[in-house]
């Protein structure tokens, strides 16, 4: 059965991605709300003020990334209400993913601090799975090496009720889980093959000593990233349907 999910969208460089190409495939449909600037943030935070409950009556919840900072609501009002809708969807049993950006609003929903980690993390950098992460239902058995797009300035604490699921080297950080389906994660795991190059060709025409990006992008690079992050989020969409009681003959 389609699942209805409502997709918040900071950037347009930061699109839905792998998660449209997974919802399109199964059947499921995308419900995309735009907060790139103080305009849209203003008419979200309206909305979600008059009609709290509508929001509520999608399946499930995706936050996604972009270059705002997750602490800065003079610029996007509309973090205040989104934080609430978050600990709404959680409380109500749904399905949340929150990517990057997302990650770091569902930490600051549960208590947790977001801030910046001094320099820049970008590219495809190896990340390894905690106990809790080889377990986990998004990220068991997924071929190694684990390394999805990165494109951070922040990084998040992990909130009180949540486990680690993901750790890096540079940014220790890198993904939670709170029960029963709240997951979180600082790494662009919906960037397709054409996000991480376009991405790539930007880093290469920045400098600077701030930025930690690593090497260029490598196609293998890429192919992991891709097949890694569809299979994610396939992975997510069943979960999706089975936290809101509907069966998913696709995943």
């Amino acid at each position: 059965m389609s699942l209805s999910i409502l997709v918040v969208v900071h950037a347009d460089e930061a699109p839905a991605g792998l998660l449209r190409s997974e919802a399109e495939r199964l059947g499921h449909r995308l419900r995309y709300t735009y907060v790139r600037n103080t305009e849209e943030s203003d008419a979200f935070a309206a909305e979600l003020r008059e009609d709290h409950q509508d929001a509520i009556l999608c399946d499930a919840l995706v936050i996604l990334g972009g270059p705002m900072s997750s602490c800065d609501e003079q610029q996007f009002p509309h973090y205040g209400e989104l934080l609430a809708l978050i600990r709404a969807y959680a409380s109500a049993g749904r399905a949340i993913l929150g990517l990057c950006l997302g990650a770091q609003l569902i930490a600051r929903a549960f208590g947790a601090s977001v801030a910046p980690m001094g320099f820049f993390e970008a590219r495809c950098e190896p990340l390894s799975l905690t106990i809790a992460g080889q377990r986990d239902r998004l990220l068991r058995d997924l071929p190694r090496p684990l390394k999805p797009m990165q494109w951070h300035y922040d990084t998040f604490e992990i909130p009180r009720d949540a486990v680690a699921l993901v750790e890096g080297s540079r940014c220790l950080n890198q993904g939670f889980f709170i029960e029963p389906g709240c997951w979180g994660f600082q790494a662009h795991f919906e960037a397709t093959a054409t996000t991480c190059i376009s991405w790539d060709h930007e880093l290469c025409e920045q400098a600077g000593g701030s930025v930690h990006s690593g090497p260029g992008l490598s196609m293998s690079d890429i192919e992991n990233a891709v097949k890694n992050g569809s299979e994610m989020m396939r992975r997510w969409f069943f979960e999706a349907a089975r936290l809101a009681g509907r069966s998913d003959d696709g995943a």
